[in-house]
């Protein structure tokens, strides 16, 4: 057992005497012999100063734990006392500053050192800026009750509030002032007065639970909402408001997901007091625990607003984005939406889903004849008929300019939809009334059926375009279900116009040229340039492959343009060379409607000024015969430009006599087909040839016989008075890297 210093020290003096008796004793023996008495006493107080010295070691080593024990909890205080929230000031009696610690520092603008050096006293109310005595009455007093201070500093001034504790150390008594700024205490008390302001005035709804999901409080905004004060839903589940709508896997979900993220946002609807079930925009936040690194959740904050009148407005504007504004019935884009429910319930369902396509017939003449008033107004009467014969649950839509599509649903629809193609055309094709007119309409209507014609939204779309396109080609006012043997010969003829285009844009078409010369000299008078299609290095096609195909497709205006760039550069290049003989060029009908094409062509005039008397424009008796204005005007312009016109194919058209007069032709051209009928020596055919010659040599116009191939014809012509001929009897038509040659020795001439 340990002994204390008390007893240690009274040991100690015990064990001196001793020696000091032992040392006596010793001295009385001679220095060579000690006595066994002695020497059993030595050995004694030997043991007994080691068993001292021992316990004395214990002792000490206590004593140095416990002062690495002291040291420790002193450096504890000393950073808990530091770095306190709160100003800690120590005082002594005569109320001079002993010690302070950051804060309070910082408070009283003290020096930045822990404790206050004995020989730079400061007395505590030096800082206060008034009210001292009532400081000094209220320490001495050792109040409980806190006070208010003002401070005063040239840098800083303040009001803090202070409370008082005293305590003994060492026989010395001491004040412990702790002091918190009020202008944090102020600042605090704001900021949670603007806190319950804006919750208080939010025009959201605010309901906070705690982690059991009990409602522990709610805002105005939410009473407004749902109709219930805090009163009717304190410590209620939020389930009060559930309109039902929202299963339980949904709650079970949301709440899952606010345990893993610690947050959901999304749109349910609840109820109110009133059993009103409404929409509303919901964000739920998880708030966890203070304590750092534990998520365990305290409560949760949901905030969330009525939006009826959003969704409202959202529905009336998809409605707008939805509707045709003309017609009032459904636009493309709500088609597309409707369209994708009905085909996938018919999927779901097993039933059929039939789509009519329908395109009204020739309808740009309605507005090229009398406007585009009257045009709208026949899409209105049109969208009205289709609305007023189908059923409720069938739907009809406006997709384009002229173009309907009905939905029919149900089974075995193939009979019913015979009869009601049948209805609908002779229901579309009856008279109109439009303003003072009564207009005449027809429509082509394609039928395609789930899952016969297509097994996928876009495919069944596809096959009811195809149907309506077979309908138009047939004929016109007509319905067609889908044919796909005929469906698999316009594939090929869409792939073959796919590989115009793409030839069309690799430069594989090309212009040749043939000559015309006078059959009685053999010299040229003239080239006509004819289009051939490079579609291999040994495969050169003829318009007679092409043309049929993209005559009335947008690909001709395209090719024509760049044919067009083609011959004026051509001609302008061998003039610069002696070249000064005409080239024809054929445009098309569409070529000539086109307004594009005329300023392509005004615009090649400016560019090569010199070339435009050279340059002849070609067009059929068929293109004449459309009596298009369009076409007129075009002609008419081309002429002011300076070129000339030339007629071709004539006498194989329906208005020989009429294009004659109404146009001014330099040349005109007998076509082929009657220069044959010199070697099949048909009397009656000849009597057609040789009245054409004499009604264009009587209009004193030059002619040129196409076509010709051998001597006889020549013979048979230079006898009628016709001179220039074109045909292989003379040159086939020729690869513009060969034409200078060609010409060479009619330059010498």
């Amino acid at each position: 057992m340990k002994r204390t210093f008390q007893e240690l020290k009274t040991s100690n003096q015990a064990l001196q005497q001793e020696v000091d008796t032992l040392q006596h004793a010793m001295q009385q023996d001679s220095a060579a012999h000690i006595s066994p008495s002695t020497y059993q006493a030595a050995l004694q107080l030997l043991e007994k100063v080691i068993n001292e010295l021992t316990a004395q070691t214990d002792l000490f080593s206590l004593l140095e734990q416990k002062t690495n024990q002291t040291m420790a909890s002193q450096k504890q205080f000393n950073a808990i006392f530091e770095h306190a929230p709160v100003g800690f000031v120590i005082l002594s009696t005569d109320f001079q500053i002993v010690n302070a610690n950051q804060l309070a520092r910082n408070l009283l603008y003290l020096p930045h050192y822990t404790h206050i050096k004995d020989d730079e006293p400061i007395k505590v109310h030096a800082y206060l800026a008034k009210g001292v005595a009532r400081f000094i009455d209220w320490l001495r007093a050792a109040s409980t009750d806190s006070i208010s201070v003002e401070l005063h500093h040239p840098k800083r001034q303040g009001q803090v509030q202070i409370y008082q504790a005293n305590f003994e150390l060492d026989g010395q008594y001491y004040h412990l002032l702790s002091m918190v700024s009020v202008a944090k205490e102020h600042q605090l008390t704001q900021s949670l007065s603007l806190f319950k302001m804006v919750v208080e005035n939010l025009q959201e709804a605010i309901m906070i639970t705690d982690e059991h999901h009990h409602i522990i409080h709610v805002n105005p905004a939410f009473t407004a909402i749902t109709g219930y004060s805090l009163d009717d839903v304190f410590m209620k589940n939020p389930n009060i408001l559930s309109s039902g709508k929202q299963s339980l896997q949904f709650y079970q979900d949301m709440y899952a997901e606010l345990k893993e993220k610690g947050q959901w946002q999304g749109v349910l609807y609840n109820r109110t007091k009133a059993g009103v079930e409404f929409p509303e925009e919901l964000h739920i936040t998880s708030v966890y625990s203070d304590k750092a690194q534990d998520k365990t959740i305290k409560y949760y904050i949901a905030i969330f607003e009525n939006i009826s009148e959003q969704l409202a407005k959202e529905k009336h504007m998809q409605t707008l984005a939805e509707t045709d504004v003309l017609t009032g019935l459904l636009n493309r884009q709500g088609f597309n939406q409707v369209y994708h429910k009905t085909f996938a319930a018919a999927q779901r369902d097993g039933e059929n889903l039939a789509v009519l396509y329908i395109d009204l017939d020739k309808f740009k003449y309605v507005n090229d004849q009398y406007g585009h008033d009257y045009g709208d107004e026949l899409l209105k009467s049109i969208a009205k008929r289709l609305q007023h014969n189908i059923k409720a649950k069938d739907v009809a839509a406006r997709i384009g300019g002229d173009e309907f599509v009905v939905l029919i649903q149900g089974d075995n629809l193939g009979k019913l939809l015979k009869h009601f193609g049948a209805k609908l055309l002779k229901l579309l094709s009856a008279p109109y009334r439009l303003f003072e007119i009564t207009y005449t309409c027809t429509a082509s209507i394609g039928i395609a059926i789930y899952p016969d014609d297509g097994i996928t939204e876009s495919e069944l779309l596809k096959a009811a375009d195809a149907a309506m396109y077979q309908a138009k080609t047939s004929g016109r006012n007509k319905y067609a279900f889908l044919n796909k043997k005929l469906l698999q010969q316009q594939a090929s003829v869409s792939a073959y116009l796919e590989a115009i285009l793409e030839g069309i844009h690799k430069d594989q078409f090309q212009l040749y040229y043939q000559a015309q010369h006078d059959m009685r000299t053999g010299a040229i008078t003239g080239f006509e340039s004819l289009v051939r299609w490079q579609f291999a290095p040994n495969d050169i096609r003829t318009p007679a492959t092409f043309l049929p195909q993209i005559e009335n497709e947008i690909l001709m205006l395209i090719m024509g343009k760049k044919l067009l760039n083609q011959v004026f550069s051509q001609v302008n290049t061998w003039q610069n060379s002696g070249f000064n003989w005409p080239v024809s060029i054929n445009l098309s009908a569409n070529q000539l409607k086109d307004d594009d094409t005329y300023q392509q062509i005004a615009m090649l005039c400016q560019q090569f000024p010199n070339t435009v008397p050279l340059i002849h424009l070609e067009v059929t008796e068929t293109t004449i015969f459309e009596k298009d204005e369009m076409i007129f005007e075009n002609l008419e312009r081309c002429k002011r430009l300076g070129l000339k016109l030339v007629l071709d194919d004539f006498g194989t058209g329906y208005s020989s006599i009429y294009s004659l007069k109404k146009f001014q032709f330099e040349v005109i051209k007998i076509d082929k087909s009657f220069i044959d009928d010199i070697l099949h020596q048909d009397a009656a055919n000849l009597v057609i040839l040789n009245g054409i010659i004499s009604l264009i040599q009587a209009l004193n116009l030059a002619v040129i016989c196409e076509g010709v191939e051998n001597e006889i014809q020549v013979s048979y012509l230079l006898n009628k008075q016709c001179t220039v001929a074109q045909g292989f009897f003379y040159n086939k038509p020729m690869h513009r890297n060969k034409v200078f040659s060609y010409i060479l020795p009619f330059l010498a001439k």
